[in-house]
């Protein structure tokens, strides 16, 4: 019977609580993926929502299963250092591919039908060609600016040094999405007032 499975796979993914984000990094204020991942979910529904505003279809459900589970493969395999993971493409794409055979793991103690779903909602959330997959890929990229944002206003030097929030505000200008576009600007806006 699947019951225990699912308990399983319930007890696994908590393990989230556990994966440090930044981990390279010091920092006055740690965070986990399970942080990141409800952070990122509560942004990609605000990003959403002011799309919509501006008439721009969004399956929002879709969204959010996307938003909940882009990370849970984590839960196995830690968090890769940003820049460690994107030094060369073809090593960034070899680390995904292995990321998402790390969540099918994942998911196999879940019934079939709810396994394969979630197994979709990964993969879609890695292809930027829906509007879905855009404001993920943003809230994504907002959650981790903001963290480094606070990191950089409490005086880290450490972060600022890294330039991690330029270099975070350098990937959001090349997402195309009206929603973005004042949060970019008006951090921008107040680092140069800093």
């Amino acid at each position: 019977m699947a019951e225990p499975e699912v308990l399983d796979f319930l007890i696994a993914i908590r393990s989230l609580m556990t994966v440090g984000r930044f981990s390279v990094y010091k920092c006055h204020f740690r965070e986990d993926v399970a942080q990141h991942s409800y952070l990122t979910a509560m942004y990609a529904m605000i990003l959403a929502d002011l799309e919509q505003q501006k008439g721009i279809r969004v399956d929002v459900e879709r969204l959010l299963r996307m938003a909940l589970l882009h990370d849970a493969e984590e839960a196995r395999t830690g968090d890769v250092h940003h820049p460690f993971k994107h030094q060369d493409p073809a090593f960034a794409d070899s680390l995904d591919s292995r990321a998402l055979a790390w969540f099918e793991a994942l998911m196999g103690g879940l019934p079939k039908d709810l396994a394969t779903n979630y197994i979709s909602y990964r993969k879609a959330s890695r292809d930027l060609s829906t509007t879905e997959s855009k404001i993920l890929k943003a809230a994504d990229k907002v959650e981790a600016l903001l963290w480094a944002y606070e990191e950089y206003l409490l005086g880290n030097e450490h972060v600022r040094g890294a330039k991690i929030v330029e270099d975070i505000l350098s990937k959001l200008d090349g997402i195309d999405l009206a929603s973005v576009k004042p949060i970019v600007s008006e951090t921008r806006k107040r680092i140069s007032s800093t």
